[in-house]
């Protein structure tokens, strides 16, 4: 089967200071620069650009190493992917958008905002990639990081499966994907630079803790629940809290998703976060789905 790219998305690129960048654009109205996770690319939110495109000018970034942007074989570390993003605001002149990073891309946007704290509007971070220091615990979620060779060694072999073969196993394992997520997904899995997966030390508790106490712009934590896969614990979630200063951080819980909040309870995503994207206030919901969400949650499978 052919991989087509969908309907309505402009597509540019950005020179990074010797790194092309590819993105991809839809919408009006308030800019969001979306980053995405890794081995994602840009248009694994392309039904959320295209659910907001009223309201929302989508940016859809593919970030180095993944989808059509180069891959080097090195300059994988959250500051070079936020240098990166940095590039194309100024390049693209987008005038204190928003920004939207999901799994690695929230520890992205966390970077790039403590960095230039002037240039962020707002932050939605989803099911971030953020390790804090937490009393008693050596890793928030109980989780052991593969290592490097380890992880390019499992990319490369489900890349050898090839687009149909990956097409069906995500359409039998992700019942809440829609045909064109799976079909951006099997692409961004075909298309991404083993390299991603290199030996820099993507989580540093105390760096992270520094960037959350730098933070300047309203910011939403959208997280589903650790007990199915999400990233960000109860203890984590209290304490980006009280390391963002001001009050200016909300965590929001989508109850019956894990780590990908948008696709597994799409609607009710769109529903929490387009308020706050397009310029409202945050959710002030701590820890669960706001109840007027409520009608919209899946019936989600109780996880063995």
């Amino acid at each position: 089967m052919d991989y087509r790219v969908p309907d309505g998305f402009a597509r540019g690129d950005v020179d990074a200071g010797g790194i092309r960048l590819n993105y991809w654009r839809r919408g009006h109205g308030q800019p969001l620069l979306v980053l995405h996770g890794v081995t994602d690319w840009g248009l694994d939110w392309a039904r959320f650009a295209r659910r907001v495109e009223d309201r929302i000018d989508g940016i859809l970034l593919d970030q180095r190493g993944h989808g059509y942007s180069d891959k080097p074989a090195s300059g994988y570390a959250y500051a070079d992917f936020a240098r990166d993003a940095r590039y194309v605001i100024e390049r693209l002149g987008l005038k204190r958008p928003a920004v939207l990073g999901h799994s690695m891309g929230g520890g992205v946007a966390l970077a790039l905002a403590a960095e230039y704290p002037d240039a962020i509007d707002r932050l939605l971070l989803v099911d971030p990639a953020i390790r804090l220091e937490l009393p008693g615990q050596d890793d928030q979620t109980g989780r052991i990081r593969p290592p490097a060779e380890q992880r390019r060694a499992s990319l490369k072999a489900r890349q050898a499966l090839g687009r149909q073969a990956l097409f069906e196993e995500l359409r039998s394992s992700r019942p809440t994907f829609d045909d064109e997520d799976i079909a951006n997904t099997v692409e961004s899995t075909l298309l991404v630079s083993p390299f991603v997966h290199g030996d820099q030390r993507w989580f540093d508790p105390a760096a992270q803790e520094a960037q959350l106490r730098r933070l300047a712009c309203p910011t939403l934590v959208v997280r589903g629940e650790p007990a199915r896969g999400a990233i960000i614990s109860d203890a984590a979630a209290a304490r980006i809290r009280e390391l963002v200063p001001h009050d200016l951080a909300r965590v929001t819980t989508i109850a019956g998703t894990g780590h990908l909040p948008q696709r597994e309870a799409f609607e009710l995503f769109v529903a929490v976060v387009l308020p706050f994207l397009a310029g409202e206030r945050a959710p002030q919901a701590e820890g669960g789905t706001p109840a007027c969400f409520a009608h919209l949650l899946p019936q989600a499978q109780p996880v063995d």
